[in-house]
């Protein structure tokens, strides 16, 4: 989603609830991007995952879902291995 900047002064409190269900919210100003609103559990389980995966080779067989699938789920808060 992407909002301008007054507009989410305006209604913050339920882009922060938003924001608590998964989503990511880009601030724009003069219609350039300038702040990301994310949740920074969700964002640093992702870090850790692709660090993870850096360096090494997957193969469709090492998955039930495809990387982008497994990264999709941690951003929403699921647990990928669940």
């Amino acid at each position: 989603m992407e909002i301008t900047l007054s507009e989410a002064k305006a209604k913050l409190s339920e882009l922060v609830k938003r924001v608590e269900k998964g989503e990511v919210i880009t601030v724009t100003r003069h219609g350039k991007p300038v702040l990301e609103l994310r949740d920074p559990v969700m964002s640093q389980r992702r870090r850790n995952l692709i660090g993870s995966m850096k360096g090494q080779i997957w193969t469709a067989d090492d998955f039930d879902e495809t990387p982008t699938e497994v990264l999709e789920a941690m951003e929403k808060g699921i647990d990928p291995d669940e």
